[in-house]
């Protein structure tokens, strides 16, 4: 095998796992590097981690597959490939591990010297960057600035570089100007001399210019420095920017060290640029940070860990304000923003966009009241993790966000456990849900007041759409024992509510409740997953959808698979709606059996004791009573959604099955003119069973059905098992027949 001239690999943008060509020879998988760079910031690849070399041997070329992971967290990214030949020799001729033959040893020597030359001529053509070595080489010095700082640079006797002590310097009444802040350790100023101002930190208009004031005592922030004489100088500046703290603000180097000390030196701390930060940035009480813009450079979040923190402890973020800044998870911080369980009030995010987090965008903790998010854009990266959120609320402290944004990610919208209110803000484009309340105590609510809700079910539409069941909007209450409501979700005046990708739009589970404005018309699901329009799930759980100031309806109902389905309550009914701007179609008459069909399972039918019911007594399976409505009941109700609602009461302990059903009826021999109404988009309605949720119960029932076509209607209710025999007694007590839409 001869070693041919070097060809380099193109650059790629990465677009999915590949393959990508190695055009170049190399010894094996493990000799191949791979780097990715976006914007100003490289991160080097792990082979058998990030990516994978075929063949893994020695080749005269191959290609270089990234793993499933890395190809989503760096797609846009650039990908280079290169060549690090380990340098050995292995050819003694006398056998052994390491024995190669001398054509191969000097094959790996011409490929070893073409790596070196590579990286050589690359560094003379890449001005300014400096030459880079091993950290375990100890034959070069590295030119700290804590230690270079202010100091001519000198060659000793052994060759190597090295600090030239500065004699102090002495400044005149008149000299108050000096080059940088660094300078100042060096200077004897004279007693005259109260004020000191620095050009820069580091070097003349690097940024950090600022004035420092001669004191008595060491500042008790890092904001000082102490002069050759032993004298203390303190930074004075009603606006700190991190540059007058040594940050070099470049979107690469950490600058987190010099963002804290500038916030423990004022309040008020200005942003001007981009700031690499691979820690927390901790904000305390009245901390006021403030960006070049939302949309301008920022924070760039470098590490899983780094991210704004505050409330650490008790109290720490009173008063705490954010603005006017971009933080950007690069696809690599974990949570962009934590706001946790010490803090308070007052506390403020304004104009402050949050991009590509990994779990969590903002999360609030324990806060006990007045925290205020006011055009808040949150958006996931395009890898995010399925299981996070753009917001989380612990609460118990309520929020209120006006004019946000939270868009975009792999996991859900909000998740809040504390009363909020959301206006005028955009929830959209999550896989998992958009909006998830589950009230920790009675009587918490989520206000959605202007709001647009839309696309859940996946995060952009041109992918593909992922698996799962999500629900848009899902309250999860309490589940108390009582069957009561726990809390809820009120919607008022929203400006959309669509479904898209979504399985389920509004789902109200376990005591929790959903209250929503029927006036603008839903939209529904684009026809990649079959759309349930509501549930209410936890029999007597006490959860309800309640329709409110208008006709609930969906602009399109071709794109509603299910109407919903419900889970029969003791509270109430488990949906409920404005009767203004519904039909009552019809109406039992109970104080008569006259009508009702009784099979042989019921026994005894009569009119209960209140003269408003029926009562009988089941005597096996399918103990149902029913009845036929004429057509001329729904008549001119086509294409509009059919809600039956039923209250029953069970008594005794045989078990017992208690439901009501819309139907139609088997069809006459001979055929009738009248084929039966055509009934659509119903689900399998949820019995009470006596042996788990109760007897003796009353109980109240939904069940909803589109009606394509008019015709007769049956109507049943009573124990529908017929599997299982029941001797139950049951009175029905109401059964309503309503036209929504």
């Amino acid at each position: 095998m001869t070693t041919e001239t070097f060809e380099p690999a193109p650059s790629y943008v990465i677009a999915n796992a590949g393959p990508y060509a190695i055009p170049f020879e190399y010894e094996g998988g493990s000799e191949i590097v791979a780097t990715v760079t976006k914007d100003d910031l490289e991160l080097s690849l792990v082979v058998d981690t990030h990516f994978t070399v075929d063949p893994d041997a020695r080749a005269t070329g191959g290609e270089l597959t990234l793993t499933d992971t890395a190809a989503a967290s760096f797609a846009g990214w650039v990908l280079r490939i290169g060549r690090a030949t380990l340098i050995e020799q292995g050819w003694a001729a006398q056998g052994g591990a390491r024995e190669r033959g001398l054509e191969a040893q000097l094959d790996r020597q011409a490929r070893a010297i073409q790596d070196v030359a590579r990286g050589l001529a690359l560094l003379a053509l890449d001005v300014g960057r400096a030459l880079r070595v091993p950290p375990s080489t100890g034959a070069v010095n590295h030119f700290d600035r804590d230690t270079w700082a202010g100091r001519l640079v000198g060659i000793g006797n052994d060759g190597k570089p090295t600090p030239l002590e500065l004699a102090p310097l002495s400044v005149s009444p008149g000299n108050r100007i000096i080059s940088y802040a660094r300078e100042i350790e060096f200077l004897t100023p004279e007693p005259e001399v109260e004020w000191l101002e620095a050009l820069g930190h580091w070097a003349p208009g690097d940024g950090g210019r600022a004035l420092y004031a001669r004191v008595d005592d060491e500042p008790d922030h890092p904001g000082k420095f102490q002069t050759a004489d032993g004298g203390w100088w303190e930074l004075r500046s009603q606006i700190i920017v991190p540059e007058m703290l040594g940050a070099i603000g470049d979107g690469l180097t950490d600058d987190a060290d010099a963002i804290n000390d500038a916030v423990l030196v004022r309040n008020r701390v200005q942003l001007l640029g981009v700031y690499g930060v691979a820690s927390p940035i901790h904000l305390g009480r009245f901390t006021n940070l403030i960006g070049p813009g939302m949309m301008e450079d920022g924070l760039r979040l470098v590490a899983s860990g780094a991210c704004l923190l505050a409330g650490e402890d008790g109290n720490s973020g009173y008063g705490l304000t954010v603005q006017d800044l971009l933080v950007d998870g690069m696809g690599i911080a974990s949570k962009c923003i934590v706001l946790g369980d010490g803090i308070t009030q007052a506390i403020g995010i304004q104009n402050v966009r949050v991009r590509d987090y990994e779990d969590v965008g903002v999360e609030i903790g324990a806060n006990s009241d007045q925290l205020t998010l006011d055009r808040l854009n949150v958006t996931g990266a395009r890898n995010c993790s399925p299981t996070g959120w753009a917001v989380t609320h612990k609460g118990p402290g309520p929020i209120y966000a006006v004019n946000c944004e939270l868009s975009s990610g792999r996991g859900g919208g909000i998740y809040s456990q504390a009363h909020c209110t959301l206006v005028n803000t955009r929830v959209n484009f999550f896989a998992t849900g958009l909006i998830r309340f589950e009230p920790p105590t009675k009587n918490n609510f989520m206000n959605l007041v202007g709001v647009f809700i839309e696309n859940c079910g996946n995060v952009h539409k041109d992918d593909p759409v992922p698996a799962g069941s999500p629900v848009a909007i899902l309250c999860d209450g309490l589940l108390d024992p009582s069957g009561t409501t726990s809390g809820g979700i009120i919607i008022e005046a929203p400006q959309k509510m669509q479904a898209a990708w979504a399985s389920t739009f509004a789902k109200a589970a376990n005591g929790g409740c959903i209250i929503f404005d029927a006036r603008m018309p839903w939209q529904g699901n684009d026809g990649n997953r079959d759309l349930e329009a509501m549930e209410v799930a936890g029999t007597g759980s006490g959860s309800f959808i309640e329709a409110q100031r208008g006709p609930w309806r969906y602009d399109d109902w071709s794109k509603v698979q299910t109407i919903g389905r419900f889970d029969p309550q003791t509270v109430g009914p488990p949906f409920r709606f404005d009767p203004r701007y519904a039909d009552l179609l019809w109406e039992a008459d109970f104080s008569t059996t006259a009508g009702w069909s009784v099979p042989g399972t019921v026994s005894g039918l009569a009119v209960g004791p209140d003269g408003q019911s029926l009562v009988w007594t089941c005597a096996g399976t399918g103990a149902s009573i029913y009845r036929d409505l004429p057509a001329s009941v729904v008549e001119g109700y086509a294409g509009r959604p059919l809600f039956l609602l039923s209250k029953f009461t069970h008594t005794g302990s045989g078990e017992v099955f208690v439901n009501t059903r819309l139907s139609k009826p088997p069809a006459p021999t001979p055929p009738a003119p009248d084929p039966g109404a055509i009934l659509s988009k119903m689900a399998a309605a949820q019995s009470w069973q006596g042996s788990v949720y109760g007897f003796n119960k009353t109980s109240f029932h939904c069940f909803p059905a589109f009606l394509d076509a008019a015709g007769t209607l049956r109507v049943s209710g009573g124990h529908d098992s017929g599997m299982t025999a029941s001797t139950a007694g049951i009175t029905w007590h109401s059964a309503e027949l309503w036209a929504l839409g």
